[in-house]
């Protein structure tokens, strides 16, 4: 009985191993006073904090709070720690369904900055689709995309158009922009944010445009 009990403690152990080992990436850690700490690192998502250790194979691993750091490096790749309350609905534009409709999730996430300026920076976040943040003002914000599932009588309604999708799409995030820029906008400046669509290319060019509005 001792034997049994004494082997399955060694393979639980193992196997805890193994998975702390897994979950760890190369990297390193800028503190707020700008100190670079390197070592493994391992983000769960639903924690304010990451876990970090010196060496691959050390046994002691380190609580790091999120809200003490500058910004992160993984694989080479610099991000920008973020926690909070972000969507998780997306759209299949195969089946042209919505996903997840309505659903939300708070976690720690690490955004990719794909355009740093001196008054707005843009993030970019991939799970099942493209996400985009803005930062400003010292606050990054999930740009969104909404989307609302037709009832049958709208869809039987718009039965003359080919190929009907059974939803709505709403490009939220344009009215946030408007938001940020204090609620004014310029003609000008209306149709730019109005013919900026939900991508990388678009959004990068219109934070370039605002930097001088």
């Amino acid at each position: 009985m001792k034997k049994a009990v004494f082997l399955f403690f060694i393979i639980v152990t193992a196997l805890s191993l193994f998975a702390q080992k897994k979950g760890f990436h190369h990297g390193a850690y800028v503190t707020a006073q700008g100190d670079t700490v390197r070592g493994f690192i391992y983000l769960p998502g639903n924690s304010q904090s990451l876990k970090f250790k010196r060496e691959q194979d050390d046994t002691e691993i380190a609580d790091v709070q999120v809200d003490s750091l500058k910004s992160l490096m993984v694989n080479n790749g610099v991000y920008l720690l973020w926690y909070g309350k972000r969507s998780v609905t997306w759209l299949d534009p195969f089946e042209q369904e919505i996903r997840n409709a309505d659903s939300f999730r708070t976690e720690m996430i690490m955004l990719k900055p794909v355009y740093e300026g001196n008054r707005y920076s843009l993030y970019q976040y991939r799970d099942e689709t493209d996400r985009f943040f803005i930062g400003y003002a010292g606050v990054v914000e999930e740009l969104k995309m909404t989307f609302a599932k037709l009832s049958e009588k709208e869809y039987r309604d718009r039965s003359l158009l080919f190929n009907r999708p059974r939803y709505s799409v709403f490009a939220t995030y344009r009215s946030q922009i408007i938001s940020i820029l204090g609620g004014r906008v310029s003609e000008y400046e209306k149709y730019m944010i109005e013919h900026t669509e939900y991508n990388e290319l678009h959004l990068k060019r219109l934070l370039k445009e605002m930097e001088g509005w």
